[in-house]
């Protein structure tokens, strides 16, 4: 979703880093909220006049949007015991021992081994 310049109320930087609870995060943040994003949430940003703004709402979507993803859904115990069948005997052997520090290379597939130089 993109910042809508006529219905929400655009503030600059400046003024959005002071509109985070707790304290005012830095303006270098927030161009890394907008490009990078947290947590698959992306701060929304719009460009007037060369400067970038944002909107009170686009700061209220993107904390809900670090919230939504923080907790996955519970799975059943039927989706559970399903994601487990799925798991083959050699894969879980290969989890297990590279989970100790064990990778055994006929574990590994033939495209994940390096190659050997004549």
């Amino acid at each position: 979703m993109s910042i809508n310049v006529e219905t929400e109320t655009l503030i600059d930087f400046a003024a959005a880093a002071r509109e985070f609870p707790g304290r005012a995060v830095c303006i270098q943040t927030l161009h890394r909220w907008r490009l990078t994003g947290v947590r698959g949430a992306k701060l929304e940003s719009c460009i007037v006049g060369g400067r970038r703004f944002t909107s009170r709402e686009a700061v209220a979507r993107f904390i809900a949007g670090q919230n939504a993803s923080e907790s996955p859904p519970a799975m059943s115990k039927q989706q559970r015991a399903e994601q487990s069948a799925a798991v083959t005997p050699r894969a879980r052997e290969a989890w297990c021992l590279s989970s100790i520090g064990f990778l055994h290379t006929s574990l590994v597939s033939q495209s994940a081994q390096p190659s050997r130089k004549p």
